[in-house]
């Protein structure tokens, strides 16, 4: 194994220097160490990682510069003041070579489809870029100009074969070194960085101007070293690896072995996704490749540009030293947002990543060199549309300057009628690159609502670049808007069609409405005249009927609004009754009589009915009933009458009185028990009560002491005649039913 040589190297400038002697000699987190194999590796720490550091090292802030203090700051970032130089080669035109290294043993899983064409994605669209050309400020003493160019080393390489050498397989929570399940190391990674070279023999071997970027699938734990204070700093992931003898620290980190005058430098790339790498203010509103590939793109950006200023550990610090590489002054500072989470647009494609110091303009920036010139594009006047059609107009976009024009977003500002009339038609959320001289056309549509009122609504077109106003420790609050057209357009005045569900009720003694509405006062905001069809006309039916109005103005034009509505016609009319006069029936049994009561009634609509209480056609007692006859339409409407039945009573009926015995013999002057038997019925009563009424003679002249009563149909006759005359006795009998009805009969008893 090659040992790693230490260089000594004498920095160029008094703030380098001021940075290299101040770090804090207290025990704790450092984004720079030293590996076990006597490498110096670079970590780019995670926010939580982040916040922790600069608390170890507030006390410093004044001599290394890190302006934050202990807390993070809403963008991230945390050192001020320039870059400068210290000693070595920086990267020119760098090849940039993908290794994806899925350990064998059966831990690690796959990588996500699109993730290795994600990546290479980046790498080749980033080189040439204003943002590139940031790097191009970052000389070295030999004086060569670093160009604004880097490339994807084709092909990238997938190796699911090689085990690590260290015995791990990965497990991010497993202890360092506890064999198998136990995360990677460092030595892991150099040794898959030298298998790829192995087995990819095209590939530039060595060299300060290429770099391998190691990348590892979704739960894979690494561990680079050991901090300051004793603890492996490990990949910062969620599953934890935060124990007694490892730090959970970074999202990346690079480094390089095999000597500075043949260096292989590489960056390491766990699965960002998997830890605590997101941060940033405001918070990203989305990812436009995915929140998989966005969150690893960005600390790829972050170690490469970091790579192409520092690739030996010597050369660009800010006035932080060791802790303040090119991309730690920027971290999480992302400027501007396009809707769908872009910041950058690189060569047309869009991405999510960190921006990058700039000692020219001593801050965070997205680009470097000449700007982009952006012609005024004009006004877009539409002039009338009328409403319920549409328009469209095409604002051109032109770079007149001499660098590129990154599109990161255009957008309608706010329509001045609160409405939404005007709209883009270019696919959202609308990206490009311009170089100097090029153009793209924003396509807007004016397309009122078919009922939008009369009036003249203003709006604008924004485009937002990555020419952003945001300082270095601090967030962009508001978009930079680089260029605005003012959008002018009047709606052409139809009329206003209203319509009001109409529910009215049927017209007198008819089963319908005949002049029904919904107008609801349809009008011309012009003032002109209108005629109103409602169709179909009246008269309406009962229940609901579907209508449409049709407003025509009386203008030349002849403008139309139509609406529709229902007519909604409810019988409200009581129907009519009229109840026979009282009737008198005779009883027909002992429960009374019956009797029919039929009201005569009439309704505007069909189907009316009429029922009586008592009901018609049922038996009614004696006496005067009084009857409630009601009529009742479907639509519940209803009216009453009043009138009676009553039922007399039938008396018995007599049919014979018969005295027995009817001759008082011998004439002995002796009271003679006799019985009357009598024959009686009642249609009413079944059972009439019959009695002794009185006792008379023919002569007309009787003797109390003659008869005597001794029950209903008994009594005493004496037996004699008057002054030897024989005499007859004549009985009456009354029978009386239950009701009061009653009638009388008489027999004779002869007294010889």
């Amino acid at each position: 194994m090659r040992s790693i040589i230490a260089t000594v190297v004498l920095l160029c400038t008094a703030a380098f220097a001021l940075g290299q002697q101040s770090k804090s000699t207290a025990p704790g987190l450092s984004r720079e160490i030293t590996s076990p194999k006597g490498n110096k590796i670079h970590q780019f720490l995670s926010p939580p990682a982040e916040k922790r550091f600069r608390s170890e090292h507030a006390a410093d802030k004044q001599a290394v510069g890190f302006a934050c203090g202990v807390t993070v700051p809403p963008g991230g970032g945390c050192t001020s003041g320039p870059m400068a130089y210290g000693s070595g080669p920086v990267m020119r035109n760098p090849t940039n070579y993908l290794i994806f290294w899925q350990p064998a043993g059966g831990f690690a899983p796959a990588f996500p489809a699109g993730y290795q064409a994600g990546l290479e994605r980046y790498f080749e669209n980033v080189g040439g870029t204003p943002f590139y050309n940031i790097v191009t400020q970052y000389n070295d003493s030999t004086g060569v100009p670093v160009p604004n160019a880097t490339s994807l080393g084709a092909p990238s390489w997938t190796d699911t074969t090689t085990a690590a050498p260290s015995g791990c397989d990965g497990t991010s929570t497993g202890a360092v070194p506890a064999t198998p399940h136990c995360p990677l190391t460092d030595a892991d990674i150099q040794n898959e960085v030298n298998v790829a070279l192995a087995a990819n023999h095209q590939w530039i071997q060595n060299g300060i101007n290429v770099e391998y970027f190691v990348f590892t699938p979704t739960s894979v734990g690494e561990c680079s070293g050991t901090g300051s204070d004793g603890k492996a700093q490990c990949f910062d992931i969620n599953e934890g690896v935060e124990k007694t003898s490892e730090d959970a620290v970074f999202c990346a980190y690079h480094s390089y072995f095999n000597g500075a005058a043949t260096p292989r430098i590489y960056s390491f790339m766990p699965f960002a996704s998997d830890g605590n790498c997101k941060s940033g203010s405001p918070a990203a509103p989305g990812f436009p490749n995915g929140q998989t590939l966005d969150l690893v793109i960005s600390p790829t950006s972050h170690e490469m540009i970091e790579s192409n200023t520092d690739p030996l550990i010597t050369e660009w610090k800010g006035i932080g030293g060791n802790a303040d590489e090119i991309g730690d002054k920027c971290s999480y500072i992302y400027g501007y947002y396009a809707p769908d989470g872009t910041n950058f647009v690189l060569n047309g494609n869009r991405f999510q990543v960190q921006e990058e110091y700039s000692n020219d303009s001593g801050n965070c920036t997205k680009r470097y060199g000449p700007d982009p010139v952006v012609a005024a594009p004009g006004l877009v006047a539409f002039g009338e549309v009328e409403a319920g059609t549409s328009a469209q107009m095409g604002s051109t976009v032109q770079n007149n300057g001499g660098g590129d024009l990154n599109i990161l977003n255009i957008r309608l500002g706010t329509e001045s009628d609160g409405h939404t009339y005007y709209s883009l038609l270019n696919g959202q959320p609308t990206g490009a690159t311009l170089p100097s001289g090029e153009s793209l056309v924003a396509n807007v549509q004016f397309a009122p609502s078919a009922f939008a009122s009369f009036g003249g609504p203003n709006d604008t077109i924004i485009v937002d670049t990555d020419q952003t106003p945001c300082a270095t420790n601090s967030s962009c609050i508001t978009p930079s808007t680089t260029a605005f057209a003012n959008i002018t357009g009047t709606i052409g005045v139809s009329p206003s069609a209203l319509c009001s569900p109409a529910t009215v009720g049927t017209d007198l003694n008819l089963c319908s409405n005949a002049n029904a509405s919904v107008n609801a006062a349809s009008y011309d905001p012009d003032g002109e005249s209108v005629t109103v069809t409602q169709s179909p006309a009246g008269p309406y039916s009962l229940g609901t009927t579907n209508v449409g109005l049709t407003v025509v103005d009386n203008n030349i034009d002849h403008a139309t609004a139509y609406c529709s509505s229902s007519v909604t016609v409810n019988d409200t009319q009581n129907p009519s009754i009229t109840c026979p006069a009282p009737k008198s029936v005779s009883c027909t049994s002992a429960a009374g009589a019956m009797a029919t009561v039929t009201p005569s009634v009439f309704d505007n609509c069909p189907a009316v009915t009429s029922a009586c209480v008592p009901s018609s056609g049922s038996t009614f007692g004696f006496g005067t009933t009084p009857v409630t006859c009601t009529a009742t339409d479907p639509a519940g409407n209803h009216s009453s009458c009043l009138t009676s039945v009553t039922v007399n009573d039938v008396p018995p009926v007599i049919a014979s009185v018969v005295a027995s015995p009817n001759i008082l013999s011998p004439p002995n002057k002796k009271m003679d028990p006799v019985t009357i038997l009598v024959k009686d019925s009642d249609t009413c009563d079944a059972a009439p009560v019959c009695r002794i009424t009185g006792v008379t003679s023919s002569s007309g002249v009787i003797s109390p002491s003659d008869y005597q009563i001794t029950g209903l149909l008994t009594l005493n006759l004496r037996a004699n005649g008057t002054n030897g005359k024989s005499k007859s006795y004549i009985v009456t009998v009354t029978c009386t039913d239950a009701h009061g009805g009653s009638t009388q009969a008489q027999t004779s008893v002869s007294a010889p």
